[in-house]
């Protein structure tokens, strides 16, 4: 099975340091699993952390950089 993230849960599992939920991982064993990312998501992600709000602070904390890196390292 093929599972695509979408961006808010891209965004969750950065906030998570990629540490998936107990009920994620016993689905992801119960099933043969490959996951996914768009190359979408990740310019999505830009858009927001090169946006700003208007106190100054960043929309997104992540640096898309830094989520394509996280993302390989979890294999």
């Amino acid at each position: 099975m093929r599972v695509l993230l979408d961006t808010s849960y891209l965004y969750g599992l950065m906030e998570a340091q990629g540490r998936f939920s107990d009920e994620q991982r016993r689905f992801f064993s119960e099933h043969e699993v490959l996951l996914h990312v768009s190359a979408v998501s990740i310019w999505e992600m830009r858009l927001k952390y090169h946006a700003l709000r208007a106190s100054g602070e960043r929309k997104s904390p992540f640096d898309p950089a830094e989520v394509v890196s996280a993302l390989e390292s979890w294999g």
